[in-house]
């Protein structure tokens, strides 16, 4: 009987053990987790910039070929009346092949509406600020991508257009902006 008395008394024990054993470790479960996914998170960061440095040094000369271009056409919009549909076909490339997945996803966009032109009846008279905006705002993504840093692209118009205030008024870039947002 005393033998059952002592193995009950170190089952006990055991039990209380496992027990303390198992609660410390469900309290210190959520910061593992917490430091596992910032350890993932880390990583994926670190892989980014690694693609980024690769991909920068790679292409580097080609997005500043294409930055220039874009921003030649900018500056001088008179160039766009010579612009046929080889170089249109050649910037598209480069556009597809050096910018950014938000470079190329803008730059669908305008081209998707600028083709369909499903702005028409949304944007009425506001087609050629918008038109001019999403210019911009490509010209501001490509120099992210060439440079790093990012410009509102409301600044490159500013600097392009000297009756800015008239054809950019807060009413018309809220409907440019909320037309820019139904475009998939």
């Amino acid at each position: 009987m005393k033998t059952m008395q002592i193995l009950g008394i170190v089952f006990d024990v055991a039990m209380m053990v496992i027990g303390v054993i198992v609660i410390g470790y469900l309290k210190e479960l959520p910061a593992l987790h917490k430091e596992l996914k910032l350890q993932e998170k880390e990583h994926s960061h670190q892989h980014t910039l690694q693609q980024e440095a690769y991909y920068k040094q790679v292409s580097g000369d080609k997005i500043e070929e294409l930055f220039v271009q874009w921003t030649e056409m900018f500056v001088d919009m008179n160039k766009l009346k010579t612009f046929d549909t080889k170089q249109a076909l050649e910037i598209s490339q480069k556009v597809f092949l050096y910018g950014s997945s938000n470079t190329i996803e803008l730059y669908a966009k305008y081209l998707n509406e600028l083709y369909t032109e499903k702005s028409s009846g949304k944007l009425g008279e506001y087609r050629t600020q918008y038109s001019l905006y999403m210019f911009a705002d490509i010209l501001a993504h490509l120099k992210y991508d060439f440079t790093g840093y990012m410009v509102d692209p409301l600044v490159f118009l500013k600097a392009k257009i000297t009756d800015y205030d008239v054809k950019f008024t807060e009413e018309i870039l809220k409907e440019i902006k909320k037309f820019i947002t139904t475009l998939k």
